[in-house]
């Protein structure tokens, strides 16, 4: 029997189903409002083949009190304007009438740079939602009850909740004066993030999702992970052992998830006791900088076949500029290890159009996946390669992205260079859909209202306005007012530290 609630809530991936029932942060904020026993909530993924309609009743969109969209990529906002608009949902929030569906919107693509978006949602939450939710929550439900008389009431009571940013509040795009903090989960201990619903027609089959840390202690220059998201955290051994117990009630296949596993002391005992319960793990991407023969004998022991390494830059000099600091050395110690350990396939990640980037750091990609191909010939390659995007709250926010035409021929040369190599697989991210990231992801809150309009050559117009020039030291960005707990001008100085070096 379907559960009567008080507030509907329907809550979209802008993707399709096999996408969104993987992505671990979707699973755990799902759970948050399934949770939630006066709120019935139900999910809509992205299909140009049919209008939106709820996978658990198939009602539209605009049958719901409220609409919850999760962006983990810039550019998925465009299906999700989409799905507006097949649902006949008005675009803008000044233009929905009384009575429409309250729009808001979560994530790491919004809380990175949330002004793209400003026009279109309500409300805009930064940050982790666990320990927010539900007081955001209760406070909806109240004002449901009282019919959404007067919303401008309700977003005052929404703005004392930690991380929530109400654009129509702060008219003007620049927010003068005005920081909205980033919420961060203090613990990983108190609810644990796995998979709510484990879904043999999402991308990771059948498979009970784990995260056991989050944050990212290595500060890459580049990653908007490692510098927003947060101190790095572990979740204890026990409650992972315990939630591992839980899950392979369910299903035998378990992935464990975080950015930085191999610094997690005791990852050999969880592994130990989740195999000896049947368990097939499989592991997101490693950084084994100094080939850990260790985590390689516990990769082994779980049976996964592939390890994924993220070199980024094909030369040391490029890859110590960049904060990535593993030498050539380090990573072929880590295919040899991997060999001696049974693996079988390497995925290796590559950026090209990165700053500081010469002639010989393109040339050395391919020497390298050469090397590595004649020394380790049991090893099955695959590089996969993506332009660079810089992305505010780094330290990289000041340089401009390279142009269109010179991506394409960098991403030519490399694939001819690869192919030629033999027995190497190679996959390349949609430099169109990068740059299209690069625009939201430097934009301001005029930005996606322009290109839903202009034409291709205006589009180049907007590009050298937002992403193909460089910033000046004491500009101000869009995204100025989010509050990460990083100081503008260290990042400068760091910015302009390494680019001395080069």
């Amino acid at each position: 029997m379907a559960r009567k609630a008080k507030l509907s809530c329907a809550f979209i991936y802008p993707e399709d189903y096999s996408l969104g029932m993987s992505n671990l942060g979707f699973q755990v904020v799902y759970d948050l409002l399934d949770s939630h026993p006066d709120v019935k909530v139900e999910r809509f993924f992205f299909s140009r083949e049919c209008k939106p309609k709820s996978l658990e009743t198939h009602r539209s969109l605009k049958e719901f009190d409220l609409i919850a969209l999760s962006l983990s990529f810039e550019p998925d906002f465009f299906k999700f304007i989409e799905m507006l608009k097949a649902s006949d949902i008005p675009l803008f929030s000044s233009e929905r009438p009384a009575g429409s569906p309250m729009l808001i919107g979560g994530g790491i693509a919004l809380s990175a740079n949330p002004e793209p978006y400003a026009k279109f949602l309500d409300i805009i939450f930064l940050g982790e939602a666990e320990e927010v939710i539900y007081p955001f929550l209760e406070t909806l439900l109240q004002f449901k009850r009282k019919r959404w008389e007067i919303r401008e009431k309700f977003f005052e009571k929404v703005v004392s909740i930690p991380g929530f940013y109400v654009p129509s509040l702060n008219p003007r795009a620049k927010n003068v004066g005005m920081r909205i903090k980033k919420v961060e989960v203090k613990s990983l201990d108190k609810r644990p993030a796995c998979s709510a619903i484990i879904s043999g027609e999402a991308s990771f089959k059948n498979v009970f999702l784990l995260e056991l840390n989050r944050g990212c202690p290595w500060k890459c220059l580049f990653c908007l992970i490692g510098w927003t998201g947060g101190k790095t955290r572990f979740l204890k051994k026990e409650i992972a052992i315990k939630k591992i117990e839980e899950g392979l009630r369910f299903t035998p296949r378990l992935g464990l998830v975080g950015t930085a596993l191999t610094s997690y002391n005791g990852v050999g005992e969880i592994v130990d006791s989740a195999m000896a319960k049947g368990a097939r793990i499989s592991f997101s991407s490693l950084r084994l900088n100094s080939g850990d023969s260790q985590f390689l004998e516990t990769l082994k022991k779980s049976g996964q076949k592939m390890v994924t390494i993220a070199p980024e830059a094909g030369s040391e000099r490029l890859r110590f500029l960049l904060g990535k600091e593993i030498k050539n050395s380090q990573i072929e110690n880590t295919l040899r290890l991997s060999c001696e350990a049974g693996l079988s396939r390497i995925k290796l990640y590559f950026m090209y159009g990165l700053p500081w980037e010469r002639e010989e750091d393109i040339d050395a990609v391919i020497s390298f996946i050469c090397s590595a191909r004649k020394k380790f010939r049991r090893l099955k390659f695959i590089v996969s390669l993506s332009p660079f995007v810089p992305k505010p709250w780094t330290p990289l926010q000041w340089v401009p992205m390279e142009r269109e035409d010179v991506l394409k021929d960098k991403l030519s040369y490399l694939k001819k260079g690869l192919f030629s190599i033999g027995g190497v697989r190679v996959t390349a991210e949609s430099i169109r859909r990068a740059l299209m990231e690069a625009l939201l992801s430097r934009g301001d809150r005029g930005i996606i209202e322009h290109m839903l309009v202009v034409s291709h050559k205006e589009l180049q117009g907007l590009r050298e306005q937002y992403i193909y020039r460089e910033r000046r030291e004491s500009e101000s960005f869009p995204w100025d007012f989010v509050d990460n707990g990083l100081d503008k001008k260290e990042l400068y100085k760091l910015y302009e530290n390494r680019f001395a070096l080069a």
